[in-house]
């Protein structure tokens, strides 16, 4: 995060600290405060500067129905990777076609139920997954995860998850050869990233 965005995080916490104390004072601790509105803003701020992009929020980092609420009325969309997840947003009446089911490793069952929730978009990681779309409808799409090496990050997944990309266009043939739809790539950038440097300098170079 750049120095003047830090700084004014600071100074937009500095300036609600009177009401949140009291309200700790209040209720105790510890306490899960929600402010939609300021979901709402980061929702702008984030498609602001990435113009062309779908966003899909992360359930799973925090599923609070206020939070998901609001992220749909902004026009998000969501990333599911588990069946209670999918639930959730099924109870709230929000839109399932705007999920993409980003579990790496899915039962067929899983995929059955996703599938008649409304969602077309998944994540393949290897040949076993893809074989598992084999002989289903022509409208699924599938994203091959890719390993993303991030040193900066406190949690690298890279070692655990997705495929090597010098392995990945052998993984996309899979992905057409059991007639699926082949729609692109997706990685993860790492838990509590401190840099964004490791991210950019992949998205602005070919993967080697």
């Amino acid at each position: 995060m750049d120095p003047s965005r830090r700084s004014k995080l600071r100074e937009e916490l500095r300036a609600d600290a009177g009401r949140l104390a009291s309200l700790a004072e209040r209720h105790g601790t510890p306490l899960l405060v929600l402010q939609p509105h300021l979901v709402a803003r980061r929702y702008r701020q984030l498609t602001a500067r990435l113009a062309g992009f779908r966003l899909h929020y992360a359930v799973k980092a925090s599923p609070h129905p206020v939070v998901l609420s609001t992220i749909a009325i902004c026009g998000g969309g969501f990333d599911v990777a588990t069946s209670a997840e999918i639930a959730l947003l099924q109870r709230l009446g929000l839109p399932m076609d705007r999920c993409i089911h980003t579990n790496p490793i899915k039962k067929p069952v899983d995929i059955d139920a996703a599938y008649a929730a409304g969602i077309r978009t998944f994540v393949v990681e290897n040949a076993c997954e893809a074989k598992k779309f084999a002989g289903r409808p022509a409208d699924i799409e599938l994203l091959v995860r890719l390993a993303f090496r991030n040193p900066a990050a406190k949690s690298d997944l890279s070692s655990k998850f997705g495929v090597e990309p010098a392995d990945a266009e052998l993984l996309v043939k899979h992905v057409i050869s059991v007639g699926a739809q082949f729609a692109g790539f997706s990685f993860h950038v790492g838990s509590q990233t401190r840099r964004l440097s490791p991210t950019a300098r992949r998205c602005a170079a070919p993967w080697t």
